[in-house]
């Protein structure tokens, strides 16, 4: 990601990460990865997304639990993102906890 994208998200209050390819490209290797893809490298960046999300994110973790198998979890997400956009990662995650409604849901409904 160029410099200056990762000052704007940064400045906007985004967390950005900044990952080595080499250290991609060697995790894909090492779990038998021979072909290097956009597609590849877009499912080995989201593996290891989730990974540190299941080892330091507490939320996350009651989600995850909350929601059983990681497919349908991530449908879950995917399904509620297409229709309601969500103010903070902290509310996604505690609709899927709750399985109730955000107050004030109207206000979050894409138009």
């Amino acid at each position: 990601m160029p410099r200056r994208a990762r000052l704007s998200l940064a400045d906007a209050g985004h967390t950005v990460s900044v990952v080595n390819p080499a250290l991609v490209k060697a995790h894909g290797q090492s779990i038998g990865l021979r072909t290097k893809t956009d597609a590849v490298d877009a499912s080995l960046l989201a593996f290891a997304f989730h990974t540190v999300c299941d080892c330091i994110d507490d939320l996350w973790k009651q989600a995850r639990a909350a929601e059983g198998p990681r497919k349908r979890f991530f449908q879950d997400i995917n399904t509620l993102t297409t229709y309601i956009v969500f103010p903070s990662w902290k509310i996604l995650l505690e609709t899927l906890i709750t399985r109730k409604a955000p107050p004030d849901l109207q206000k979050f409904v894409a138009a």
